[in-house]
């Protein structure tokens, strides 16, 4: 999507089509529009496009900005009309009971509490990183060892490099045998 911004008109290009707010008023049905990684948007007339698509945005279209900082928008404003909802990190994180549950409840892991919270804290939370530390852990004899070399415990072993690298990695699993790298 490329936009264009022009007086008070702000025009959306999509699929060789130019679509104006007035063009989106007039949808049948409500559509959300997400705007995924937005932080990384450095084009001024993209970001004023966007900033008045904001001031303007019409009833039919809600609008979601996803962004690892403060996107440049007047978000005190929004935030004074009570327009806009925000979900900041620390809400998405998982508490340490949400983790416990996840790891030993819904997926079974039956694991030590200090795995818990080491898991929990290497992730910082994360839903997707508890998931997948938890799919390496799944049948393991000893989960708490590969836990430890998750938490970067185990000083000295790294993968091996040069040309050992090929041979090794035919003996290995590099999440049984290897250090994970955060």
């Amino acid at each position: 999507m490329a936009g264009l911004a022009g007086g008070r008109h702000c025009w959306i290009i999509r699929q060789s089509s130019w679509l104006s707010i007035g063009d989106l008023e007039r949808l049948a049905a409500p559509v959300t529009l997400v705007l995924d990684d937005y932080h990384l948007i450095s084009n001024p007339s993209l970001l004023e496009c966007v900033a008045h698509l904001v001031e303007h945005l019409p009833a039919t279209l809600c609008l979601v900005v996803s962004a690892r900082s403060d996107p440049v928008l007047l978000l005190a404003r929004l935030r004074a009309r009570d327009e806009m909802t925000e979900i900041r990190a620390a809400r998405l994180r998982f508490t340490d009971d949400e983790a416990a549950e996840l790891l030993n409840g819904t997926l079974g892991l039956a694991l030590a509490q200090e795995d818990i919270d080491t898991l929990q804290r290497r992730t910082e939370g994360w839903a997707a990183g508890l998931y997948l530390a938890s799919l390496s852990l799944r049948g393991r004899p000893d989960p708490s060892r590969l836990v430890r070399a998750f938490a970067g415990d185990r000083p000295g072993r790294r993968l091996p490099r040069g040309r050992g690298a090929r041979r090794a990695a035919g003996r290995r699993s590099l999440v049984h045998d290897a250090d994970f790298i955060p």
